[in-house]
This record gives C-alpha cells, sequence and structure tokens, in this order.
C-alpha cells in the first residue's frame, strides 16, 4: 500500500532535482519511501524496469498490477506520466474499440489516427483504473481483446469505410492498474494469448493501524508529493534512456532459473474449458509454449539490472518470481501446496481446506492430470457430501518438472 509519509531524512535537495546526472536509483526510491507507505519497492522497482525499456530493442513489457481499492496503486503510477512530451508516455483512462483505431473519416478521407501517432515511436501506455474495462459487454471486450494482441505483436489494422489500414512497427510498454475484479473476467491471460505479466500487492504486509496513521497525517500534502515525485522520476527515466542499456551478462545458473519460471508460468496458467453444472472439463487442455514468457523474463531481468549498476541478480529474480506466482492460476498453485503440505487429498479434504467451491476443485484437479501434475486412485466409495454419486478419488503430486520446482520454493501455502 501507499498512503504518504513524511521523513525529514530523506529529502532532496532542489539542485539534486534539476541535475539529471545525481539522479540514480538511491535517490528514486528514497523518494518514494519519503511519501508512501513501503514493506518492499519491488514495485516501484518493476515499474520503473518497465519505464526504462521503452526505447530498447527487446520484448513489449506489459504489466498489470492488481490490488486492493484504497491501496494507492494509482498513486504509484502517476509520477511516470510525463504531460510535456506526450510522444513517450500516454495515460489511457479509457480504453474503447476505438481508441487504438480512431480517425477514418465518413467521407472515406482517411485521417490520422492514434495508432499512426504510435508508428516508430515506442510508447509507455500508463492505465490507473482498468476495472472500467470490466464494465462493457462482451462483444466490445472481444474487439479490445483483439486489438490489444495485435498491438502488443507491432502492429494494427482494420478495415472502415472501404479503406484499409494496417499500421506496423508499433512498441509499447504498458503499465497497468486494477482491482481484483478483473479476475472475475475469463483469466486475461487467455484473452490477450499470454502477452501479459501480473504483479499481485499482498495485503498480509500491511498494517492497516499504520496505514491509516500515515494517511491521517500527511492527506494535505498530495500536491507536494505529486510533484517531487514526477521530477525524480521524470528525471531518471531520461536519464537511463539516454544512457543506453548495459549489456547484461546472463550467468548459467541465472538462465536455467529463468527457463525454469517461464515453465512454470507457462504450465501453471494453461487454459482450460468445463462444464458450469458439473465442473469436468470440456476440451484437452492445451499447454502454452513458453518461449514468449521466456522472453519476457528475460528481457524484464536485463531492465531490471540496467536500475543500478549494482542491482543483484537475487533482487531481479526474487520480483521475476513474484510475478511467476501473480501470474499463474491460484486456485492450481494452492492445490499444488496442499498436497505438498499433506502428501494425499480426497477431492472433499481439498474443498474444505481451501474452502471454494466442489466444482471448481474439481475443475482444477482434472486440468492439473491432464497437465501431468497430479494423480488419484478411485475407490467405489461415495464422495463425501456430494448429492451426484461421485467416486472417491484420492489425488497425490507426480514428480512433474513445475512440481518439484515448485516444491524447492517452500512457499506457503
Amino acid at each position: 500500500s501507499f498512503p504518504t509519509r513524511r521523513s525529514s531524512d530523506l529529502e532532496l535537495t532542489t539542485q539534486e532535482l534539476k541535475d539529471i546526472e545525481k539522479v540514480n536509483h538511491t535517490k528514486v526510491i528514497a523518494t518514494y519511501k519519503k511519501w508512501f507507505y513501503l514493506k518492499n519497492v519491488q514495485a516501484i522497482d518493476l515499474a520503473l524496469a518497465v519505464a526504462i525499456s521503452r526505447k530498447e530493442k527487446m520484448q513489449p513489457l506489459w504489466v498489470i498490477m492488481i490490488a486492493a481499492s484504497g491501496s494507492g496503486k494509482s498513486e504509484l503510477l502517476r509520477p511516470f506520466a510525463d504531460e510535456t512530451q506526450p510522444s513517450t508516455t500516454e495515460i489511457m483512462s479509457k480504453i474503447t474499440p476505438n481508441t487504438f483505431l480512431s480517425g477514418v473519416s465518413k467521407t472515406k478521407i482517411p485521417h490520422t489516427d492514434f495508432g499512426e501517432t504510435l508508428e516508430g515511436n515506442p510508447k509507455l501506455f500508463l492505465t490507473f483504473d482498468f476495472a472500467q474495462f470490466v464494465k462493457l459487454d462482451s462483444e466490445q471486450k472481444g474487439q479490445i481483446w483483439a486489438q490489444m494482441r495485435d498491438l502488443y505483436d507491432g502492429f494494427l489494422e482494420r478495415k472502415a469505410f472501404d479503406v484499409n489500414k494496417k499500421i506496423e512497427n508499433l512498441k509499447v510498454n504498458w503499465l497497468i492498474c486494477s482491482t481484483p475484479i478483473v479476475d472475475s473476467e475469463l483469466l486475461v491471460h487467455q484473452e490477450l494469448g499470454t502477452r501479459e505479466l501480473i504483479y499481485r500487492f499482498d495485503s498480509k504486509e500491511v498494517e492497516k493501524k499504520d496505514l491509516m496513521k500515515t494517511i491521517w497525517e500527511n492527506s494535505d500534502k498530495h500536491e507536494e508529493m505529486r510533484k517531487e515525485l514526477k521530477q525524480i522520476t521524470r528525471a531518471f527515466i531520461e536519464k537511463k534512456e539516454s544512457e543506453g542499456f548495459k549489456k547484461i551478462e546472463i550467468c548459467p545458473e541465472t538462465r536455467m532459473e529463468l527457463e525454469n519460471l517461464a515453465l512454470m508460468i507457462a504450465t501453471l496458467r494453461a487454459a482450460t474449458e468445463s462444464d458450469n453444472y458439473t465442473g469436468e472439463l470440456t476440451n484437452f487442455v492445451y499447454e502454452e509454449m513458453p518461449t514468449r514468457v521466456l522472453l519476457q523474463m528475460k528481457d524484464l531481468f536485463i531492465s531490471l539490472k540496467n536500475l543500478d549498476e549494482n542491482y543483484s541478480d537475487e533482487k531481479a529474480l526474487e520480483i521475476l518470481k513474484k510475478i511467476a506466482l501473480s501470474s499463474i492460476h491460484p486456485i492450481r498453485l494452492q492445490i499444488l501446496l496442499e498436497l505438498m503440505k499433506f502428501d494425499r487429498l480426497t477431492t472433499t479434504e481439498l474443498q474444505k481446506r481451501l474452502s471454494i467451491a466442489w466444482k471448481t476443485v474439481l475443475t482444477q484437479l482434472y486440468t492439473a492430470k491432464q497437465l501431468g501434475l497430479v494423480d488419484f486412485m478411485e475407490t467405489d466409495d461415495p464422495e463425501e457430501g456430494q448429492v451426484r454419486a461421485w467416486k472417491k478419488k484420492t489425488w497425490y503430486l507426480t514428480k512433474h518438472a513445475v512440481v518439484e520446482y515448485v516444491r524447492g520454493w517452500n512457499i506457503k501455502s
């Protein structure tokens, strides 16, 4: 969470703010710590890494930051907007089917549209509240998802009034804030096709009394806070963009860790289709190839390392691990963790431990089985507490590489 907080020992002088050469990662973090209630600075480093990689020849980085309402996540992103240079950042406050493809004249004379302004001009998009997207109807959402897939892949196209348009050579990095309501949609990766990464803020890290105290004491300092944060954030980004990225050598151990993370994400967020009534699968589970997400992990790792010459591999990997845990299916992960803890559990035992609908648990168990993560033993005894005559299944983990990798993390369920 990010309420404002005063700290006199972290003040930056006016000269330091004006002198771009003196702005560094340490001073940026100090300024955020001055104003925000922070248990860790991972979210800030993540946002900075996405911002400074805008002009680099690497994969577009799209990160959805999910946190509870009132946590201050949008305040985190506001300093990244540069209204004085609209060619570098764009605030995407409302997204509609016409957002990217507006500008075709009803007189059939093509006008310059928003998409054309992106051609050959890498941009950072900022969305402070993605929840507004949830309110759109399914047809509008379908059109937007399709356009976003194309945009990530570097082009936009449409046909309107017999005018064909295809705009290429596009690169957009995107930082998006949302409340958990976005989870009520079909899993985002099913629609974007594994183009996004997710970072979830941990509400357990927040001491609510301290949170309320700092908000109360600093409620009249928002303008001062926003001005100072914008000055130092924009100065840091401009400095890094002018310097360009330094070459980062990735050691074999780190490369293996990145490959394992990519495989974990690809497996544990695989899309599935199920019957709404029984929870049984209605199709095979198709696991995505980990190629795109591996490149995203690699490029984000390099971007994090470029924040500071002393930025450690371990620090960068901790952020990537948090992204991995945030991007995969949470119930699927919890099932693995419960089976690691208790070795063997029936469907009903898992349902009681997770406090999730029985058919939802069943869907994820069948999905995990198709992915080769779990297996079961079945008896003729009926499943406890079920009206339908389900045979009792006792589930256990396999030796799948992803299972063993997750086991090595010692994650607490």
